[in-house]
């Protein structure tokens, strides 16, 4: 944990029993995983974290990003905003918006 550039690796405590005591945990509300840093896995004694090059981390997918809708500004006010488009690392975006029309369980369209 002590590695992580950005202090998003945090040990679970008592999380995952008293076994897992000192196991890490990547919380993106704390630090985020660097698109270019594979230190973790270069120096995890168990394995657990594997071992990346950069080529093969470029194309690990960590987790999904979703917008909370209730939380964010823009959305909530109706402007058009691509931040999180623009600061996402990767070459060809992970993060990307896109319009849709949705309709609910009970067939109503949804702005």
């Amino acid at each position: 944990m002590k590695v992580c550039i950005t202090n998003g690796l945090q040990p679970t405590l008592l999380e995952a029993g008293f076994e897992g005591l000192w196991s890490p945990r990547l919380i993106p509300r704390m630090g985020y995983c660097e698109y270019r840093c594979t230190l973790c896995g270069q120096v995890c004694p168990s394995g657990a974290i594997r071992r990346l090059n950069l080529e093969e981390k470029a194309k690990t997918r960590i987790g999904l990003a979703m917008i909370d809708t209730g939380r964010c500004l823009p959305h909530a006010h109706g402007i058009p905003c691509i931040v999180c488009e623009e600061v996402c690392p990767t070459s060809k975006k992970a993060i990307w918006l896109e319009e849709r029309t949705v309709k609910n369980r009970a067939g109503w369209m949804l702005p």
